[in-house]
């Protein structure tokens, strides 16, 4: 399982470093940082049994870069999903509706069905 997370790490930062300067790289660079911090703290046993890590200062390390970089993403969230996720016509949903009127665009859906 470790290689497979590792070599999406990998192609998923080759992708980063190839993209032009602008802000939605830094963001996917810090959501990079996120996955590779997530990963380390994931299988931290095996840094300590492979000697990497010497004491707990090492993984509190990547604990507390996990938590800084929570609320930065939080705020992209959104951004990060809509960029992902296919879009509402494409699942002929009503719910993201970018018109506002989700209550009226409800009532037509349950009218046609």
């Amino acid at each position: 399982m470790f290689f497979q997370q590792r070599t999406i790490y990998y192609v998923f930062h080759r992708f980063v470093n190839d993209l032009p300067p602008s802000n939605e790289k830094n963001v996917l660079a810090q959501l990079l940082s996120f996955y590779g911090a997530d990963l380390v703290t994931k299988y931290i046993g095996i840094y300590y049994q492979g000697g990497y890590f010497q004491n707990k200062a090492h993984a509190e390390l990547y604990h507390d870069g996990i938590l800084a970089l929570l609320p930065v993403l939080k705020h992209e969230a959104i951004s990060l999903i809509d960029a992902i996720a296919p879009t509402d016509f494409i699942l002929n949903s009503p719910l993201g509706m970018s018109d506002g009127n989700v209550s009226v665009c409800m009532c037509n859906c349950k009218n046609i069905v």
